[in-house]
């Protein structure tokens, strides 16, 4: 009877486990997928600020990053790649912005998800 008890836990243990480590990767592929659409809706809506070089059109644009309260801060560079407009949320500590465009793609780290 121990010996069945011992296995049925360790069955427990070993499928528990596989589906915390499933959730944890979906969870995260879909935080990429949502930032990653959001990264696309802001930059097709921000072209015209971007190529008239209208500042304020361009933090109205960020500015609608607001109902999303998960997106914690976003910038956008210009063609040179240099900071052009800036959106801090609420939850923003007082770290700064990379001042130069760094390169595409996503990285997970320091508990958050950046993307260029």
């Amino acid at each position: 009877m121990g010996i069945m008890l011992l296995t049925s836990a360790a069955a427990i243990v070993l499928t528990c486990s596989a589906l915390i480590l499933y959730e944890i990767v979906t969870s995260r592929d879909e935080s990429l997928a949502q930032v990653a659409t959001l990264a696309r809706v802001v930059s097709a809506n921000s072209t015209a600020a971007l190529a008239f070089r209208d500042e304020q059109d361009a933090q109205e644009v960020l500015a609608t990053l607001r109902t999303e309260p998960s997106i914690v801060a976003a910038a956008l560079y210009d063609e040179g790649g240099r900071l052009f407009a800036t959106y801090a949320g609420s939850r923003r500590s007082g770290e700064t912005y990379p001042q130069q465009l760094g390169a595409d793609g996503y990285s997970l780290g320091s508990g958050r998800l950046e993307g260029f």
